[in-house]
């Protein structure tokens, strides 16, 4: 079994770097939103990022 997969490793370097797919027509291009309480650009909906919503940056703030 060592020689099988011996093989097929060198199989698919042979082959070279798998190759990247084209992105779907129809895919959405999503937009940045920009954080109400620190600026920072996220993907929320409600603009609010990750930091923030869980108090995060409120606590670096008060430990600073």
């Amino acid at each position: 079994m060592a020689t099988e997969t011996i093989k097929t490793a060198e199989i698919d370097a042979s082959q070279g770097a798998p190759k990247t797919e084209k992105k779907a027509p129809e895919a959405k291009i999503r937009k940045f939103n920009e954080c109400r309480v620190c600026g920072m650009k996220t993907y929320q909906k409600e603009a609010l990022c990750v930091l923030c919503k869980t108090g995060i940056t409120q606590a670096y703030g008060e430990l600073k």
